[in-house]
């Protein structure tokens, strides 16, 4: 009898630790369904541009690739590189552009940098600009405006005159030159939606008389995206991130819009257009078999100053 009660005790034992364990298996596939389904990613999503070496000829250089993601209630807490950290009046969105190996090794670097830009299409709860509540209605501003939010003022924050979402420090520690480019926002919700559209950007640097060439403070849209941003309610209402997509005349018309809304006069946006390199011939090859060098140099020498 005890033989068949210790066998009968085991068994039920055996089959409580299954149930335990199928039950810890549930729960584990639901975290991690949850944590699977709370971020949204887009890409990687090639990227080129038209490439003049020698203000002749031109090729089309295949530069790299561009991811995004988007993450509810979650923020940016560190960068580079990129740790998220839960927040309940967040939403975190961060694109990365991957330079191609064969990219790497070109000279286009010479002639040409690359930045992301951003701006704010609508927002149900503007920041203000030198008193104004931006974007406007029927318009859009670039994210952060020139010298900065009137919040970021008062917080002490130190934003520059460029266009870029980053500042020229910032852009510095964060990206690896001819390399690697980070962009990173972790916009607050407000009550009700905020309409976000960012691209990678690229800038001349030198030019020439050739056609098509993009000249100094042309500002080329290479490829970017739509995001939204909405708290979670629990019915099927949060942010919203859209394919990358290359540009199209309709976002030049909405950033011409914003540089002029954000206080930035000395710049032209097109969404076509030439890196054109007017290197001698002679120096053309040197460049071609080292650009990385000189391209770290130029960065080093940003730091020491």
């Amino acid at each position: 009898m005890r033989q068949i009660l210790g066998s009968f005790c085991s068994a039920q034992s055996l089959l409580a630790r299954t149930h335990r364990c199928l039950l810890a298996l549930i729960m584990l596939a639901t975290i991690l369904g949850a944590s699977a389904s709370a971020g949204l990613m887009k890409g990687p999503a090639d990227v080129s541009i038209q490439f003049s070496p020698d203000c002749k000829t031109v090729t089309t250089l295949k530069l790299g690739t561009l991811t995004a993601s988007l993450d509810d209630q979650m923020i940016v807490a560190t960068y580079p590189p990129p740790v998220l950290k839960a927040d309940n009046d967040h939403a975190a969105m961060q694109a990365t552009f991957t330079v191609t190996d064969d990219a790497k090794m070109s000279m286009i670097w010479k002639c040409m940098k690359l930045h992301f830009i951003q701006e704010i299409t609508q927002d149900d709860g503007p920041a203000s600009y030198g008193g104004v509540k931006l974007p406007r209605a029927g318009h859009s501003v670039i994210d952060p405006p020139s010298g900065g939010w009137d919040y970021q003022k008062a917080q002490g924050d130190k934003e520059d005159t460029l266009p870029w979402h980053f500042t020229a420090d910032e852009e510095t520690r964060f990206n690896k030159d001819c390399e690697k480019y980070y962009m990173a926002d972790s916009p607050a919700y407000i009550a009700g939606t905020t309409s976000f559209t960012t691209f990678l950007a690229a800038e001349a640097t030198s030019t020439c008389d050739m056609t098509g060439c993009l000249k100094p403070g042309q500002i080329l849209l290479l490829a970017g995206f739509d995001w939204v941003t909405k708290k979670p309610d629990g019915k099927g209402a949060a942010s919203t991130l859209g394919a990358i997509r290359t540009p199209t005349m309709a976002d030049v018309d909405s950033f011409t819009d914003a540089l002029k809304e954000g206080g930035f006069k000395n710049y032209t946006v097109v969404k076509e257009g030439k890196i054109c390199c007017p290197e001698p011939q002679s120096l053309l090859l040197l460049l071609t078999c080292v650009p990385l060098v000189g391209c770290r140099l130029r960065r080093g020498r940003r730091r020491a100053a």
